[in-house]
């Protein structure tokens, strides 16, 4: 048999809880006009005591004769009562109200089951909320009693009695941008409970009976992380992973989600002097790390060029040969700016080919001392020379 806990409560209402939080509790629902001790003490009835009511159920009399109305034919009958919350899936811990018909009189009683036999034979007094404390379903039937009345039709609720709660997904890590693509680790609370996630911004769904993932949803595996690279990522390199948990019996946890963006590996600027009595061959910023600024030898009031923009990334890049065959997803094309973080929104870009993985900037591009020059790696709104999208990188600006 299921357990179901009666509690007492006093006043003039009682709030209810049928989703997944910690349950509030007050008074029942009285009618408005009842007193609530005259419910419990109606008829001297002791609410401990089922009620048999074999010879006087729904429809059955109060009148001396055993007739259906009284002696004046006037006897109405009363209406079902309802239940709040409405039938359907519940926390355990809920409580439950049986809010009486309308017009119910003080001196009235409720009778109500939860064991699936009728409450006009093995029913039990009805005084304050009843509290749900086991998974399942259990159907709940009452009807109601007063002196001078028909007794009211039985009403029948069938409820789904769920968990509460399981916690949110957990993301590792959280939402970030980054140009080395990663795995992303999903944990729950309890852990026994199923991780369904999507990566297109839908959202995810499971059947509750099961606890499997349904839809378009994917299944998380503990031993299989998400891998956030090109292949998930949209143009942009934008991808919004959403999750939810699910466990049979138990209401699913709230929608948890967090954004991703996959960019290219930073640009490095390299020179060589323009007018050839400066630093031999190609100055670079270091290996892997880009120049935030930059000193050349040459001669007073030259200007500083030709530049060459070379993408940086797991390979170190000591000269151009070095860095001909990348690692990392190579740009579609270069943009340059000297009045500011330039963007993939230029006028003259410079294609980036595996074979040229770098870009010789035009002699506009050359500058002086106290100039700035600052270029990006971009890609196409259609993949060229990458596998998948990404983002622009970072753009790299240089004050000489």
């Amino acid at each position: 048999m299921r357990t179901v806990k009666v509690v007492l409560a006093t006043g003039a209402s009682l709030a209810l809880l049928a989703g997944c939080s910690s349950p509030t509790r007050t008074a029942p629902v009285d009618g408005g006009a009842r007193d609530s001790a005259a419910l419990v003490d109606a008829g001297g009835r002791d609410s401990s005591v089922p009620v048999d009511a074999s010879a006087d159920g729904p429809g059955g009399s109060d009148a001396p004769d055993g007739s259906d109305t009284s002696p004046d034919g006037s006897e109405p009958q009363l209406a079902a009562p309802t239940f709040a919350p409405a039938p359907g899936d519940i926390s355990t811990g809920s409580l439950l109200s049986i809010v009486p018909p309308a017009g119910f009189p003080a001196n009235g009683e409720l009778f109500y089951s939860t064991n699936g036999q009728s409450p006009v034979v093995n029913g039990t007094l009805y005084t304050h909320g009843i509290d749900f404390e086991d998974t399942g379903t259990t159907t709940l039937m009452a009807f109601a009693r007063a002196p001078g009345f028909l007794d009211s039709p039985v009403a029948t609720g069938v409820y789904t009695v769920l968990d509460c709660c399981i916690g949110p997904v957990e993301f590792n890590p959280t939402s970030e941008t980054t140009d080395a693509p990663f795995l992303l680790q999903l944990s729950v609370t309890p852990a026994s409970a199923t991780i369904c996630y999507t990566l297109d911004g839908t959202t995810p769904t499971c059947d509750q009976a099961s606890a499997a993932c349904t839809g378009g949803s994917r299944t998380y595996l503990a031993a299989q992380p998400i891998p956030i690279g090109p292949a998930v990522t949209g143009p942009g390199g934008h991808v919004t992973v959403t999750a939810t948990t699910c466990e049979a019996n138990a209401f699913p946890s709230p929608l948890s989600s967090q954004s991703y963006t996959l960019i290219l590996a930073p640009l490095e600027l390299a020179s060589q002097s323009s007018v050839g009595t400066g630093l031999p061959g190609w100055d670079w910023g270091g290996t892997g790390q880009p120049w935030t600024t930059m000193s050349i030898p040459g001669d007073a009031g030259a200007p500083y060029g030709p530049f060459v923009a070379q993408q940086v990334g797991s390979l170190p890049c000591t000269g151009a040969a070095s860095c001909s065959g990348p690692a990392f997803a190579l740009a579609d094309f270069v943009c340059w700016s000297k009045a500011g973080p330039a963007t993939c929104v230029c006028a003259s870009p410079l294609p980036l080919t595996p074979a040229g993985p770098y870009a010789t900037l035009p002699a506009s591009a050359d500058v002086s001392p106290g100039d700035t020059l600052s270029v990006i790696a971009c890609q196409a709104s259609t993949p060229v020379n990458a596998t998948g999208f990404y983002g622009p990188s970072v753009p790299i600006t240089v004050t000489f």
